[in-house]
């Protein structure tokens, strides 16, 4: 008897996927509607788009530091820093100098996210 109840579960649940999947798929066609791309209601088209990361190269020192700290790189470019809690502490621009100086971070480890146009970089540092 207990055989049998699983059985109707296991329908019970395949029939539920086919439906949600019927959705998704549904869903989808209407999305891709008005685009290039035309899918029949049985088929799975691949929709993706590549983006090639590109990665900032930049200098952050000393590391540890006494409380000063210099990030070089690109006029423009974007220093946010946050301690390894997510606390923010602050944003900087890199000037004509292609130095920023982050002054008077108090003790602990940190992250700087550091942004120019669409190439990014993440860094840690140690404030003694």
């Amino acid at each position: 008897m207990f055989y049998g109840k699983l059985e109707t579960m296991k329908a019970i649940v395949l029939s539920m996927c086919i439906a949600m999947s019927n959705a998704y798929f549904a869903q989808e066609q209407n999305h891709l509607k008005g685009t290039e791309i035309e899918s029949s209601p049985n088929s799975i088209e691949k929709v993706s788009e590549t983006r090639q990361l590109m990665t900032y190269d930049v200098a952050v020192y000393p590391n540890p530091s006494q409380g000063n700290l210099f990030v070089e790189g690109k006029n423009g470019t974007k220093v946010t820093v946050y301690s390894l809690e997510g606390t923010y502490v602050g944003t900087w621009e890199i000037g004509e100098s292609g130095k920023v100086e982050l002054t008077d971070l108090p003790q602990g480890s940190f992250v700087c996210s550091i942004v120019y146009q669409e190439q990014r970089s993440m860094k840690k540092f140690i404030v003694l």
